[in-house]
């Protein structure tokens, strides 16, 4: 397997984009496949730490993993200790991301953890404000703004687009 054979002759793997300083995790995360997955699995067990790595945005492989609807890369990395309550610089945590980007099933693996950990379901903080998930979506337009600074939001405003499991909605 080639990323076995980089990392066993001294490739850097917390150095996947010198440049932007993006971990290789992240990369796996912008593509939810199995090769991704098998790869973040080997980058934890050699770098516990990297669940929790901050790239140039101030995302989190958590983040990334949320945006994409990667929920096998999202509870992996919720198993290693990825911090929930983290925001980007935008101020926006996983689970707004999640919100944001429509992605139902890691909103669902977020909120479960949310619960199981006492935690509020936060999704936006500005200075010492801090938003609930449900603010969030049901605000419209306004809170589309730090989504898309991010790159995730692919709807125009919370409220503004359905947010459902079958999409039937026009």
């Amino acid at each position: 397997d080639c990323f076995k054979e980089l990392i066993a002759n001294g490739a850097d793997q917390s150095k996947g984009n010198v440049h932007y300083k993006i971990h290789t995790i992240n990369f796996c995360c912008q593509g939810p496949t199995n090769t991704a997955l098998e790869i973040a699995k080997e980058l934890i067990k050699r770098d516990p730490k990297c669940a929790n790595s901050i790239d140039i945005s101030g995302h989190t492989p958590l983040h990334r993993a949320a945006a994409n609807g990667a929920v096998e890369l999202a509870t992996l990395l919720l198993d290693h200790g990825a911090k929930l309550m983290r925001t980007n610089k935008a101020g926006i945590t996983p689970l707004a991301v999640a919100v944001a980007t429509r992605s139902v099933p890691c909103v669902e693996l977020l909120c479960q953890k949310h619960k199981k950990e006492n935690k509020e379901l936060i999704a936006f903080q500005r200075g010492n404000i801090w938003m609930s998930a449900l603010e969030f979506l049901l605000t419209p337009g306004a809170q589309s703004d730090p989504a898309s600074q991010m790159g995730f939001n692919r709807d125009p405003g919370c409220l503004d687009v359905p947010f459902s499991r079958s999409e039937e909605h026009t």
